[in-house]
């Protein structure tokens, strides 16, 4: 599993918060993001609280396939667009091509790595709420 810390990732943000309220210093200094392979996704969390992560998206199986998703994703956080590091995402590509040995299942994500790299990725509003993690209980 890879992880690289948002600072790496991110080049700038215009905006000082994210649309939970969560400042763009708290996702610079507890924001992170990568590729899980168990769960064949990609990932990203705030996890400034000590038990549980407060923003977190990429939990479930197959849940975010390519990059650009992710950086999509990121941006409708921020509602504003944003400059990504280019190699972190071609490093996360390549991990996530390693991951599998057929090459038609490569072939298939390349070609959605280039479909969300060209046009808009939306997201329904209940999945973005869904990430925001409040009144968690931690048994």
């Amino acid at each position: 599993m890879s992880r690289y810390r948002f600072s790496e990732f991110i080049k700038e943000v215009e905006t000082e918060k994210d649309i939970f309220g969560n400042t763009s210093g708290d996702w610079q200094k507890y924001g992170w993001l990568g590729y899980d392979k168990p769960l064949e996704t990609y990932f990203i969390q705030l996890d400034k609280d000590e038990d549980y992560p407060t923003v977190w998206y990429g939990i479930k199986w197959l849940e975010i396939k390519s990059p650009y998703v992710l950086t999509a994703l990121i941006e409708k956080l921020f509602d504003c667009g944003i400059q990504f590091n280019q190699e972190i995402i071609d490093a996360l590509i390549d991990e996530r091509n390693d991951n599998y040995q057929e090459i038609e299942i490569i072939e298939r994500l390349k070609e959605w790595d280039n479909r969300y790299r060209e046009q808009m990725f939306t997201f329904q509003e209940e999945y973005i709420k869904a990430g925001f993690v409040e009144n968690v209980v931690v048994l």
